[in-house]
């Protein structure tokens, strides 16, 4: 129904009436993990990645709208291409599109993945609900019940344990390899690297000399909000490596759950000059340390990529919450 809603309204032209309103406001865009077609399917942990195909699409897309590339803040009618974590699939992938199409982009690294064989904490979670054989599992007191029906589910729901008690983080996950290795989980070999290995110290001095921005995504990918004072200024503490050439920062997860007051008030002490999350309002109050982002989902469609960037979908989303 939603999908023949923004159908309908594209063909009204509402689509270029939102390109008009929000026509002063910066579209930045999220993307986490580019992936090639080959190996793009309907796995768990590819819930906010993008096949190559679609990425490249969606770029050329954007050029063909007349929206202007940038890695600077505040330039009316233009966008900025982000991404997050630092997997090898943003070099090797990503990359080369970004390069043939003339895109400066922004890349958000967590500096602990960066020459990293083994993948983020929640990466680690996403293999593991992915690829796990369909059965039963008590984790910690709770009954995980896995199908390929409910591989999403049962991934939320012990996303929400980890939430509610952050501090036994270290052994739920080991829980899970107790329940099954984490070495058992058998993917191709060149697929693994490309989704769960990080980015070289040498690959990330490459993307530099092309003329993208490699920003801070913390140290370690953890719940900001959940740290205690100290830790969380360990996390922010990294943005003077010289891993980075920008100082701009994005939270890990960036959603309201793991990035409070707190930590956004913790940015004003860093040496950040602007914050990103992982929400986009079509009603926001500015504030450098809550830039707003939006994500496109993994489509072609046409009438769904611009009633997302023209920030119709927003609209409409913010009406039906109301």
């Amino acid at each position: 129904m939603v999908h023949f809603v923004l159908f309908v309204l594209h063909y009204l032209g509402f689509n270029r009436l939102f390109y008009f309103i929000t026509s002063k406001r910066q579209k930045i865009i999220t993307y986490h993990n580019v992936i090639d077609d080959s190996h793009f399917d309907d796995a768990l942990h590819l819930g906010v990645c993008h096949s190559k195909s679609v990425f490249k699409f969606q770029l050329e897309e954007m050029y063909k709208s007349k929206l202007s590339f940038c890695t600077e803040l505040h330039r009316d009618n233009s966008v900025m291409i982000t991404f997050d974590d630092g997997y090898q699939n943003k070099f090797e992938i990503a990359r080369p599109i970004l390069n043939e199409l003339n895109i400066k982009a922004i890349f958000f690294i967590t500096s602990d993945l960066v020459d990293a064989k083994d993948p983020l904490w929640i990466d680690r979670v996403l293999l593991w609900f992915s690829y796990v054989p369909e059965k039963s599992f008590n984790i910690d007191g709770i009954s995980y019940v896995i199908s390929d029906k409910t591989r999403t589910k049962n991934y939320i729901q012990f996303y929400n344990q980890i939430l509610h008690d952050y501090g036994r983080l270290d052994f739920l996950l080991s829980e899970l390899e107790r329940l099954y290795s984490f070495s058992k989980i058998s993917i191709d070999d060149n697929y693994y690297r490309s989704r769960f290995v990080g980015m070289t110290t040498l690959q990330l001095n490459n993307l530099k000399t092309e003329g993208h921005l490699i920003a801070c995504h913390s140290k370690t990918h953890s719940i900001l909000s959940k740290l205690t004072e100290e830790n969380l200024m360990k996390e922010l503490e990294v943005g003077s490596s010289d891993i980075y050439n920008s100082t701009f920062f994005c939270y890990p997860f960036g959603g309201v759950e793991e990035v409070n007051q707190r930590v956004v008030s913790k940015l004003d002490e860093s040496a950040f000059s602007y914050a990103f999350i992982n929400t986009w309002k079509f009603k926001n109050n500015y504030n450098k340390n809550v830039i707003e982002r939006l994500s496109l989902p993994n489509t072609k469609k046409k009438y769904i990529i611009h009633a997302h960037l023209s920030g119709l979908y927003y609209f409409l989303k913010s009406i039906l919450n109301e």
